[in-house]
């Protein structure tokens, strides 16, 4: 998503060079008005058309730009304040499960593990300790939660979380299940998952 908004910006950066180089292409129309007009009206007519193509293109290319990057700010904005929500509540020496691992751990302000929960038919508590593996075992146990968005990519299924073996109740609840990528659920994982035993 952020390649196709770099693409538009630049894009709209370079819509005045393309209204030239249109408006020079005309250059034919302009060459028969000079021969008739006997006056060498070319560069006052190149700019002119240069000038009202660029007038033309601009605010509608921006207004595209524009309402692509809200349409992001809208899709991830429930990423960005499920994140910030869960790093506070965690504390500082906290470790987020999830699929969207830069971004979680940008906004959380946590060390983030992959989600490996690639197998849907393994209990979710087994899921779970093997999401942590890389994780230092010093790390307290309420200090880690599973970040999931209703409808994101690669999220635990359904009946994995109602399961709720490894789970405390939701820590964190934002966002409007309808809009984007839904609801933004952070659930802190149960002491029986770092002691292996659930």
């Amino acid at each position: 998503y952020t390649v196709g908004l770099v693409v538009e910006n630049y894009l709209v950066l370079s819509l005045p060079f393309w209204a030239v180089a249109a408006g020079v292409g005309y250059s034919w129309a302009i060459e028969e008005l000079t021969v008739r007009l006997r006056v060498s009206a070319r560069p006052v007519v190149t700019a002119a058309l240069g000038v009202l193509a660029a007038l033309a293109l601009v605010p509608s290319a921006a207004g595209e730009v524009r309402e692509h990057h809200n349409g992001l700010e809208f899709s991830f904005g429930t990423l960005r304040e499920g994140s910030v929500a869960a790093g506070q509540q965690l504390g500082d020496d906290c470790v987020v499960i999830s699929s969207y691992l830069p971004q979680v751990g940008y906004y959380s302000q946590c060390r983030i593990s992959p989600w490996l929960g690639i197998e849907p038919d393994r209990p979710l508590a087994d899921i779970l300790v093997e999401s942590l593996d890389g994780v230092e075992s010093d790390t307290e146990p309420t200090s880690t939660a599973i970040l999931v968005l209703d409808r994101g990519k690669r999220q635990p299924a359904d009946f994995l979380l109602n399961d709720g073996t490894g789970l405390e109740p939701p820590l964190v609840e934002v966002g409007d299940p309808d809009l984007g990528l839904g609801k933004a659920r952070a659930f802190r994982l149960n002491e029986c998952v770092w002691r292996r035993n659930c």
